[in-house]
């Protein structure tokens, strides 16, 4: 099932939203093209009272250089803050990201569950998303939460890797411009 194809037009963030604001966050890569890494992690936290189960990611506000190459999940903590490879190897256990069933928030305490991207830019510059939107689904019914977690690539490495030129994305903005921008869709890993 996939969430984009339930009822048209813009999907509500549903369950995963939490009941209070989150703060925009991002960080910045310093990569050879090509080179797969795993992204920050952050984490879902089920609202609801019935398990929502992610079908997929897309990369919001996206540059168009960044490739979207898997995405996993994990129940255990992590606090990492990224990995120079893809899957990463952080050592816990992790399950793909689709059709990954978070249960209600009760069951979890306050840990969540933790998502980790797999990216890899495709070209020489400086390239960005500004969020990341969860498409899932709680029964028939789909939704698409948008967590506002910007990250930067930045290439070629010689020039960033020093700290001298900062490589820092964009934060996201809730309807700048009344458009997310474009979205790269997740392949099936």
């Amino acid at each position: 099932m996939s969430a984009s194809g339930c009822g048209g037009g813009k999907l509500e963030p549903g369950p995963l939203q939490p009941p209070e604001p989150v703060n925009a966050t991002g960080g910045g890569f310093t990569l050879p093209v090509g080179h797969a890494f795993t992204a920050n992690t952050f984490h879902l936290h089920n609202y609801g009272d019935r398990p929502a189960v992610l079908d997929g990611v897309d990369l919001i506000g996206s540059t168009g250089g960044i490739e979207l190459v898997g995405a996993l999940v994990s129940f255990q903590d992590s606090r990492f803050s990224g990995d120079g490879n893809f899957p990463p190897s952080f050592g816990i256990n992790m399950s793909p990201l689709r059709g990954f069933a978070i249960p209600p928030d009760p069951t979890l305490g306050t840990r969540g569950v933790a998502v980790f991207l797999g990216l890899r830019e495709t070209r020489v510059g400086v390239e960005w998303f500004t969020a990341v939107g969860i498409r899932y689904h709680v029964g028939t019914r789909g939704y698409r939460y948008v967590f506002p977690y910007a990250v930067a690539v930045c290439t070629p490495v010689k020039t960033y890797a020093s700290g001298k030129v900062p490589c820092v994305p964009p934060l996201y903005t809730p309807g700048s411009a009344g458009t997310f921008g474009p979205t790269q869709n997740l392949r099936p890993v």
